[in-house]
């Protein structure tokens, strides 16, 4: 009869809790732990606490530094704008309204250059550019004008039908 006393006892205190961690008291652990002048934490129970925080801290730093150290001798992370073995399928949308056939001073190619002809030359570089950084990588050329959109190329993994397709 006792032993059944205490398992209901049990039940009891186990069932007024949730989760198996809400029945440690937690404020027991922190009970101990206090905050120094420069803000680290140091265990008052424990008279040594304060060489272990600094040998913490500066073991903490020490791996900051050696990450810090690998990124910056990594060559595959110090070029994060080019990311390799990556395949990327890209649309490049041309316009072709009225508007690209004036000539624009302003564009910084020449007073006798058209918009379209500045377009064009400078989206036959990002083609290039495009390629040499992103190799496994498929670009597709589309045209609008008058409201509509034209597939100029599909998506494709050669440089060369790129601008053969701007060229064109």
């Amino acid at each position: 009869i006792i032993m059944s006393t205490n398992t209901s006892n049990q039940e009891d205190q186990a069932s007024q809790y949730n989760h198996a961690w809400e029945q440690v008291d937690a404020d027991i652990n922190w009970a101990s732990i206090s905050e120094d002048n420069d803000g680290n934490l140091i265990n008052s129970a424990n008279p040594n606490s304060s060489a272990t925080t600094l040998s913490s801290t500066t073991l903490a730093n020490k791996i900051r530094r050696r990450r810090r150290h690998l990124t910056l001798i990594d060559h595959a992370q110090s070029s994060r704008r080019i990311v390799r073995d990556m395949i990327r399928y890209l649309y490049l949308l041309l316009d072709l309204s009225s508007n690209m056939y004036e000539k624009d001073p302003g564009m910084g190619q020449g007073a006798n250059s058209t918009r379209l002809e500045v377009t064009l030359g400078l989206a036959q570089d990002f083609v290039v550019e495009y390629f040499d950084q992103n190799p496994l990588s498929h670009l597709g050329i589309v045209i609008c004008k008058g409201g509509e959109a034209h597939v100029l190329s599909g998506l494709s993994g050669s440089r060369r039908a790129a601008i053969v397709a701007l060229g064109a």
